[in-house]
């Protein structure tokens, strides 16, 4: 199951963060794994101390590597079409369609 929420690229990790737990912990609990990619905004000693309190296992993705992370490579590049199936030529509004465009994908 994939979940898609609307972020700024400016939104540091405690924002990510916050909606990580409002939009997908409170559907599904604390994940026993988890994979990411090596962003530094999730490796910091911080957040580290934080995934190993809450007993979750980190896997972080190789590039092209696809073992790890083809599943969410193809996962976007399906959220892409489908978004852009139904923005059509306007790139204003996507975020209203996030939610239609989750359910399709599950």
């Amino acid at each position: 199951m994939a979940h898609f929420v609307a972020c700024h690229t400016t939104n540091d990790a405690s924002c990510i963060v916050n909606l990580y737990f409002t939009e997908i912990v409170h559907l599904h609990n604390i994940p026993r794994s988890i994979v990411l990619d090596k962003d530094t905004k999730f490796l910091s000693h911080f957040w580290l101390t934080l995934w190993r309190k809450l007993t979750t296992h980190l896997k972080f993705s190789i590039t092209c590597h696809p073992q790890t992370d083809g599943q969410t490579k193809v996962t976007n590049r399906t959220l892409g079409t489908l978004l852009q199936v139904l923005v059509k030529n306007s790139s204003k509004g996507w975020d209203e369609l996030l939610s239609h465009v989750e359910f399709a994908f599950n």
